[in-house]
């Protein structure tokens, strides 16, 4: 038994300046999720998105409880297929080599909007059936989310989430990620990293999917067809689950409807 998603990420641009929305923060206790697919996938803080969470968690949407890991593929499936992820940023600022792991406080928190509501204030500016907008700090001392002892390489990050109903396009949420350097000294030798924790697995209520996955990173370079020398890069992140989970001791890839 086995989950398979795609991550599409893009990076439009990087420490790029841009008018951003108006700083409002929404609920900050409901979780963003897209679900209006076949992906259900949380978008969360900073970098973030994934996680897992405890039985209070509700959708902002639905005021429904979420589900416990942070994807679920196919939706109502109970089948996990992740934890939660995130993009480390690191840089050097003088001498000091310094390293983001998703440590922000928001400007404001994961912003709604869709192209299927056009009398929506936040209507303008949607790309999706589902987009979630968010903007966050790294440099603003706050107790809840960063430590005083903190050091910060003083960047913003517009995080934007999309999701479709489409047939052919319900299987995947895309990322735009724009980080921004609003400090006064230039950030030297940037780095950007993904980083992945996987829970693969039927999910029944009890167990923990997490505990025993497979990962690993492909790297293929192959030639399109025989008429040219362009060769296609292509990297990515996978997870699988070591062994199959058994549902009621029997493997199989049939699964019932759980209540999503």
């Amino acid at each position: 038994m086995y989950a398979g998603v795609i991550f599409l990420i893009i990076f439009l641009s990087l420490f790029s300046v841009e008018n951003i929305f108006s700083q409002t923060e929404e609920n900050p206790d409901c979780t963003a999720v897209h679900h209006i697919g076949r992906l259900v996938l949380s978008s969360g803080g900073g970098t973030s998105f994934g996680g897992i969470y405890n039985n209070d968690a509700t959708d902002c949407l639905l005021n429904k409880k979420v589900f416990k890991y942070g994807i679920e593929y196919p939706k109502n499936s109970g089948i996990s297929a992740l934890s939660w992820g995130y993009i480390f940023i690191g840089g050097i600022i003088d001498s000091d080599t310094l390293v983001n792991t998703n440590t922000y406080s928001p400007i404001y928190w994961e912003k709604y909007r869709s192209t299927l509501e056009p009398n929506n204030p936040d209507y303008e500016g949607a790309v999706s059936e589902q987009d979630y907008v968010s903007v966050s700090v790294d440099n603003s001392v706050n107790s809840r989310y960063i430590s005083t002892d903190y050091k910060p390489l003083n960047i913003q990050v517009t995080k934007k989430s999309y999701a479709w109903s489409y047939e052919y396009a319900e299987d995947f949420v895309l990322f735009d990620i724009e980080i921004k350097n609003i400090g006064k000294k230039p950030i030297n030798e940037t780095y950007i990293g993904l980083h992945l924790s996987f829970a693969t697995g039927y999910f029944n209520g009890n167990n923990a999917p997490e505990n025993d996955n497979l990962s690993g990173l492909y790297i293929g370079n192959k030639t399109e067809n025989k008429c040219t020398d362009f060769r296609d890069n292509l990297k990515f992140l996978w997870g699988a689950d070591n062994d199959g989970n058994p549902v009621d001791g029997e493997y199989t890839d049939i699964l019932g409807i759980v209540d999503g």
